[in-house]
């Protein structure tokens, strides 16, 4: 029986936190390491279902000092089922390798303990490496497949020409980040049948760059449950992480069910909401794009219902998204502190702090004009009508994340604009809009409708141009009566917005 005096995850988070201490942040960011909490660790080895075989097999890709290993261990030493437990953890980084080493030898006392035989081997090895030679041998998978795969891999872009895109694509992986890497080499050498819980960034559920993760995703295995978290910083707040995590636990080889959709209020997982929908409502049948859709509460659902009954896209009201053009350091010369006659307005976030853009700024570190130079005109918009400014990166915990600013032509008595690269910005073919047109459109990017139904269909922390795309407007004769509202009353709250937006919603609905 296992000893009720031990707490294998007590003493191994403990450590955690000592690690966390001496980790130099160069190292961290190197590594992409965020060593996961005990209650995030035992909530994902709890999502597994009980095993079958008496044999286990355990990946740990990107193991850190083992804590998800111990969790799995903690939980499956109760199964009177197991018998033989073997487990293997990678981690590349050599500093963790000491407490690590520590935390496998104390699994392997635990599992023992609970009358079960525990082989655990620990690879210093790049993992992309060692699996793409493992799935290169065909015989392997269908022998040492494993049965069971629990990770917390780095989050971190893939350069195109590095060695580890050069690997992947020799197995026929493409993809753009290490985290997603890691996830589809799993999902290779899981057995049939074998399970994955990983805890990972929602950005894989949409975007262009990750449909073809996506499509090994929803090819390969049956996605069982996703859990969401209330707050983005809440997982990992002992390491400051921005990224909007989920936790996904699949397995391969199944047919199709419906999906349990979970999510915490903020870190207490001891008062998880959850319900099941079906796949059909995550994966729009249809979609070629195959986004992944994350309901969170019923209302929530509701508001997306209502958006897809809606009759426009941004197409459709003959309207384009872009990313501002203008990236300051290549055009650093041509900057100014303050206007004058020989400047044009540059327009940055910071001038977009409310629903008007507020421009120029004495006060911001920022420049506010671009001089009026033929090698920057490639780079400007045309002063002849409104625009919408959207900032692309929301600030940790923002209320909403769409944050979306007008711009009108008589700010400033001039031919062009320049907009910044932090910023997005809704034109009519590199042309101004109708001023109620912006003013309709811009207020509802910003009502609390929009907002929830962009938070469920995208998990960046930042707003893409294809999302503004993917969502659902109303028309244009609606905008515009939305947007003469802004005329009388220049200076709404959130709860005028939103009245005013739900008006327009229920009109069309």
């Amino acid at each position: 029986m296992v000893s009720t005096h031990f707490d294998l995850m007590g003493q191994i988070d403990q450590q955690r936190l000592i690690v966390n201490q001496i980790i130099k942040p160069e190292q961290r960011a190197s590594y992409s390491q965020f060593l996961t909490p005990a209650p995030i660790a035992n909530y994902m080895a709890s999502l597994f279902q009980p095993p079958s075989q008496p044999s286990v097999r355990l990946l740990d890709a990107g193991a850190g000092i083992g804590s998800l290993t111990a969790a799995f261990v903690q939980r499956f030493s109760q199964q009177a089922s197991t018998q033989s437990l073997t487990i293997d953890a990678y981690e590349i980084d050599q500093l963790l390798l000491p407490q690590l080493t520590s935390t496998l030898a104390a699994c392997q006392q635990f599992a023992s303990n609970a009358g079960i035989d525990c082989q655990a081997n620990i690879f210093n090895h790049d993992f992309i490496q060692a699996a793409t030679q493992k799935i290169q041998l065909a015989a392997w998978q269908s022998i040492n497949g494993y049965s069971h795969a629990i990770l917390n891999p780095p989050y971190k872009k893939i350069q195109s020409s590095s060695l580890s895109r050069k690997l992947l694509r020799s197995v026929e992986i493409e993809t753009v980040n290490l985290y997603s890497a890691f996830l589809a080499l799993t999902i290779h050498l899981l057995a049939p049948h074998g399970e994955l819980v990983a805890i990972v960034p929602r950005s894989f559920c949409n975007g262009v760059y990750f449909k073809p993760f996506r499509s090994i995703l929803l090819k390969e295995m049956m996605i069982k449950q996703i859990h969401s978290f209330n707050s983005r910083t809440a997982a990992f707040k002992d390491d400051q992480v921005l990224q909007e995590l989920i936790i996904i636990h699949a397995i391969k080889h199944e047919q199709q069910a419906n999906v349990t959709i979970s999510q915490t209020p903020l870190n207490r997982l001891s008062a998880i909401n959850q319900r099941e929908i079906p796949f059909g409502q995550l994966v729009k049948p249809h979609d070629p794009q195959q986004f992944i859709h994350i309901p969170t509460e019923i209302h929530h659902d509701q508001a997306m219902t209502l958006m897809q009954q809606l009759p426009c896209t941004l197409a459709d009201l003959g309207l384009k998204a872009s990313t501002g053009p203008v990236v300051d350091f290549r055009l650093a010369q041509y900057l100014h502190d303050q206007p004058n006659a020989d400047t044009y307005p540059l327009l940055y976030p910071i001038h977009c702090r409310s629903l008007q853009v507020e421009w120029p700024i004495s006060t911001c570190n920022k420049p506010n004009a671009i001089n009026k130079h033929p090698d920057v005109i490639k780079w400007l918009y045309p002063n002849n009508g409104s625009y919408v400014l959207i900032r692309r990166f929301s600030s940790k915990e923002e209320v909403r994340r769409i944050k979306a600013t007008v711009y009108h032509p008589e700010i400033q008595a001039t031919d062009c604009l320049a907009i910044e690269n932090h910023l997005n910005v809704i034109h009519a073919a590199k042309n101004g809009l109708n001023r109620q047109l912006a003013q309709g459109l811009m207020l509802y990017l910003n009502s609390t409708f929009y907002d929830t139904c962009f938070r469920q269909f995208s998990g960046h922390t930042q707003v893409n141009v294809r999302d503004l795309y993917a969502l659902r407007y109303p028309d244009q004769q609606q905008l515009i009566k939305l947007g003469k509202k802004l005329d009388s009353h220049t200076k709404p709250d959130q709860l005028i917005i939103d009245q005013w937006v739900n008006e327009v919603i229920s009109h069309e609905y």
